[in-house]
């Protein structure tokens, strides 16, 4: 995930970086503050796929970031879901 990572108590930028899900974690427990970059160019759902690969865990995290997206696309909802081994369907 492209990021800008601030230290929470000052100004101080550290970002824009390429960052792993679990360095994002380790660095807000830490206080910094983890935003998406604007800059950085949205991946095309072909992009995002070559990424995942067929690894169960990597299409959990892309599922994960494409469900918390304004307006998450449903066909890449759909591959993610089928390679993560994931139901996105809730119960009523």
């Amino acid at each position: 995930m492209r990021v800008i990572i601030t230290n929470a108590v000052g100004p101080h930028t550290l970002g824009p970086a390429d960052l792993p899900v679990d360095e994002a974690r380790r660095l807000v427990h830490e206080g910094y503050a983890i935003v998406p970059d604007p800059k950085a160019k949205a991946k095309n759902i072909d992009e995002i796929l070559a990424d995942v690969g067929e690894d169960p865990a990597k299409a959990a995290e892309a599922l994960a970031a494409e469900l918390a997206a304004t307006r998450p696309r449903t066909t890449l909802v759909d591959a993610l879901t089928a390679i993560a081994g994931t139901n996105t369907d809730q119960e009523v």
